[in-house]
């Protein structure tokens, strides 16, 4: 049936789940991203270390600024910080970020 000729109550519940499953990915792609600027994580997938040099030349060739206020806003998001690594102090986070932000 077509989502439009669905009871109302139906409709809002599908947006309502996938609203919970958008979420749900931003929470998990804040989590990836502390795991990428961990100076030295618990689990080291990614051999080498953060050339912040290449990393902020990057940004200005793509036009990634974005990502500049994503990194500084991750102390904010305790789902993530808990889902990432429980435990992990927003002091620790925000040393991390120190580093990366000029």
């Amino acid at each position: 049936m077509h989502a439009c000729m669905r009871p109302k109550n139906q409709r809002n519940n599908n947006g309502t789940a996938k609203a919970e499953r958008l979420r749900g990915k931003i929470t998990k792609d804040r989590a990836d991203t502390l795991a990428l600027i961990e100076p030295n994580p618990d689990k080291r997938v990614i051999k080498e270390s953060l050339n912040t040099d290449t990393f902020h030349g990057l940004i200005k060739e793509f036009k990634l600024e974005f990502a500049l206020t994503t990194i500084t806003e991750l102390p904010r998001y305790r789902g993530s910080i808990h889902l990432y690594k429980p435990g992990l102090n927003v002091k620790q986070i925000q040393e991390w970020i120190k580093k990366i932000i000029k």
